[in-house]
């Protein structure tokens, strides 16, 4: 029996679901932009044990990449932010495809 491949979106979305940290990263931007910093004092306040900030920057970069979140930089707080993208993502479980539909979309 042949294995399909998931298409790397899919397997790019999966891998960056498959973390209680990411999972709670994307819960908080649900409450609007900020920088890392601003997400590591929220997963602090919430109870994670992460030692270096780095760690949190890292987990956003994976959710950047696996387009659930944006990154940008905020010329009036001359800072990067991240938001929320995804705000739905379908897996179609047959053909493993995937489809996200942007925070903004209703």
């Amino acid at each position: 029996m042949l294995r399909k491949e998931l298409d790397s979106k899919t397997a790019l979305i999966l891998r960056a679901l498959d973390s209680d940290l990411r999972r709670e990263l994307l819960k908080i931007a649900l409450e609007g932009p900020l920088d890392a910093d601003g997400f590591y004092n929220k997963v602090i306040d919430r109870g994670f044990n992460i030692r270096y900030k780095e760690s949190v920057y890292k987990e956003l970069q994976t959710l950047v990449q696996a387009d659930l979140i944006d990154k940008y930089y905020d010329v009036q707080s001359k800072k990067i932010l991240y938001r929320l993208k995804a705000g739905k993502v379908v897996v179609d479980i047959k053909s493993m495809e995937t489809d996200i539909m942007d925070h903004s979309e209703k």
